[in-house]
């Protein structure tokens, strides 16, 4: 019988399940470096602007468009490569975050991070919220 409170994490290169022990979710550096420097220079040509003429400027779509999106927390297996990437961000071992709590405990430790805003934790929150209500 298998526990129905147990969240289930799946290795982004096989879509297979991650055991506990065998693999982590991820956030690669580049992708982060790049969201950052992006978004960095962004802000700082809209201080500067507004600095300049004392108007904020109303941003287009398309610029906002143009940005990088939120780094994405992806789940890996160690077989599947985890260990070679070398690009690991951060990485939480999926045997950490096998259950509803664990899940909001991680979420109050991420959130003391500077740079959580720049991933899609949401989105990871949204997968746990929809695997509990699939299983009640």
């Amino acid at each position: 019988m298998t526990d129905t409170k147990r969240l289930v994490w799946n290795c982004e290169h096989c879509k297979k399940p991650i055991a506990d022990d065998e693999g982590a979710l991820i956030i690669r550096g580049r992708e982060m470096a790049k969201h950052e420097k992006a978004w960095a220079e962004h802000d700082r040509q809209q201080r500067a602007e507004l600095e300049a003429t004392g108007i904020p400027r109303m941003v287009p779509v398309h610029e906002l468009m143009a940005l990088p999106s939120r780094v994405e927390w992806r789940g890996r297996h160690v077989g599947c490569g985890l260990n070679s990437i070398g690009d690991v961000y951060y990485d939480i071992p999926v045997g950490s975050l096998r259950t509803y709590f664990h899940v909001v405990d991680w979420t109050a430790h991420l959130m003391e991070k500077g740079w959580l805003e720049s991933t899609d934790w949401q989105r990871v929150l949204r997968d746990v919220t929809a695997q509990m209500e699939a299983r009640s």
